[in-house]
């Protein structure tokens, strides 16, 4: 689970620790985003930061891979999930890290939009420079939190194990 440690009508920042004790910190900032059309928008952008278990700070330049990536990019989701409502958003933006070599992150981008599209069906993307806005369809419904392990209701909060999902894992009682 993660928790919310600031919030102000601007921004937020949420922090989680995995069960390797890896540290991450989640920041987000609202921002107005001019669409394709031509149309202001109200965005969130998201920075995600890592600090290994033995000390040292957070960065976004840690490549940290202990089999935990699903777990993580599943809280991430949930924050921004949570973040997306509270603060009533059109548009997601993001920088992806880039690995060394690369002109663009286009792997974490890839990783990044399929966790995006899991999420919130029917999302669009734009590229602009160095960041990818994902713009959310009107009126979007946002899908359940999914774990490694289990399905939780946006709606309700009820919880259920995904091997007992039956032939659509995604109703609720």
């Amino acid at each position: 689970k993660w928790e919310e440690t600031n919030i102000d009508d601007t921004s937020a920042k949420a922090q989680f620790t995995t069960d390797s004790e890896t540290e991450y910190e989640v920041e987000l900032y609202s921002m107005m985003h001019l669409d394709r059309d031509v149309n202001e928008i109200k965005a969130i952008e998201i920075g995600f930061l890592a600090k290994p278990k033995n000390g040292g700070y957070f960065t976004d330049q840690i490549v940290v891979n202990k089999g935990e990536m699903y777990k993580i990019m599943s809280t991430v989701a949930d924050i921004i999930k949570h973040y997306v409502k509270e603060f009533g958003v059109q548009a997601i933006a993001y920088s992806p890290v880039k690995k060394q070599g690369e002109e663009f992150g286009r792997q974490r981008d890839m990783l990044y939009r399929a966790f995006i599209r899991k999420a919130i069906p029917g999302v669009s993307f734009e590229k602009e420079g160095e960041y990818i806005i994902a713009i959310l369809p009107k009126n979007s419904r946002l899908n359940e939190l999914v774990t490694d392990t289990e399905v939780i209701c946006d709606n309700c909060g009820w919880m259920w194990k995904i091997a007992d999902g039956g032939e659509d894992l995604y109703i609720c009682h």
